[in-house]
């Protein structure tokens, strides 16, 4: 599969891929959606095919939300249906980013985000 897979273009200057930690490739046949959660690095995700949708939220607004599952990095806040009993996002700013085909969206390290996709996509 690599001889057949080619990384963006814009991602091979300036000694890009000598920085990178990990690499994963994600397939979905399109209605899925992650947690709302933090990654342990920063992201850089690409969508190859298809399209995806993120929820970002600024890692200085951890406190507000609370981190239910620090063992695992998530949060138990439905960001569909926000219980703004258990959950303070008065005040907290949250884009809604849609990523497009060919397009990469940067993640800064410890950001808050849920992906989602309603088609079939290929990111990574």
């Amino acid at each position: 599969l690599q001889s057949q897979w080619h990384v963006p273009s814009m991602l091979v200057c300036g000694g890009f891929l000598e920085n990178l930690v990990d690499t994963r490739l994600w397939f979905s046949s399109g209605g899925t959606s992650s947690v709302l959660h933090v990654d342990s690095s920063e992201n850089l995700h690409c969508v190859v095919d298809g399209e995806k949708q993120f929820v970002l939220i600024d890692a200085r607004y951890a406190d507000h939300i609370g981190m239910d599952r620090k063992d695992g990095g998530f949060f138990g806040m439905d960001v569909d249906s926000v219980d703004m009993f258990t959950y303070n996002m008065s005040g907290v700013p949250w884009w809604n980013v849609t990523v497009n085909s060919g397009d990469c969206l940067y993640i800064p390290y410890l950001w808050i985000h849920q992906v989602r996709s309603f088609h079939r996509n290929i990111g990574m």
